[in-house]
């Protein structure tokens, strides 16, 4: 799935870059034209792609967008950082009851293991392996966040028309 993104995103970006036919005198010379570029018409969802605008999957892109990033939509344990200081939940990436009140540190992982994911089961079916999305997170993640990306949109390639 990472190397399909990697090759969605060079693809997004390979689309993006233009190029101008001819050079030197020639291309000097044609100064009649005007370039214009478009972002892809909305179908899908209905919703026409904004650029590196948050998301958590492709969905949320719109139609001709790519959500891009790291782990997108799977929850992030390394929001909480064990041993970290704290005096609320929020100091331990948000996860529910890390926060050890007695010793003023996050408690992630002896959490993380009450709440039925000891550390092997937690590295390969929770951190950056459950899906979720924004709105989701706080019941998905047991209150850690859901990895976000930006949207990559397609572009239509550039039309030169000529001026009357």
């Amino acid at each position: 799935a990472l190397a399909q993104d990697a090759t969605t995103a060079a693809a997004a970006i390979e689309a993006t870059a233009t190029t101008v036919e001819g050079s030197g005198a020639a291309a000097a010379a044609d100064v009649s034209t005007t370039a214009t570029t478009t972002t892809a018409a909305a179908a899908g969802n209905g919703t026409k792609c904004e650029a590196w605008s948050v998301c958590s999957s492709a969905d949320d892109c719109g139609t001709g967008g790519t959500c891009l990033g790291a782990f997108v939509g799977k929850c992030n344990c390394n929001a909480c950082i064990n041993f970290w200081l704290c005096n609320e939940d929020a100091a331990c990436g948000g996860l529910k009851g890390a926060c050890d009140l007695k010793s003023g540190t996050c408690r992630c992982w002896e959490i993380l293991e009450k709440a039925g994911f000891p550390f092997i089961k937690a590295a390969t079916e929770l951190c950056n392996a459950k899906a979720c999305t924004f709105d989701s997170a706080s019941s998905d993640c047991l209150g850690l966040p859901c990895n976000m990306g930006r949207c990559v949109c397609k572009i239509e390639p550039v039309t030169t028309t000529p001026k009357p």
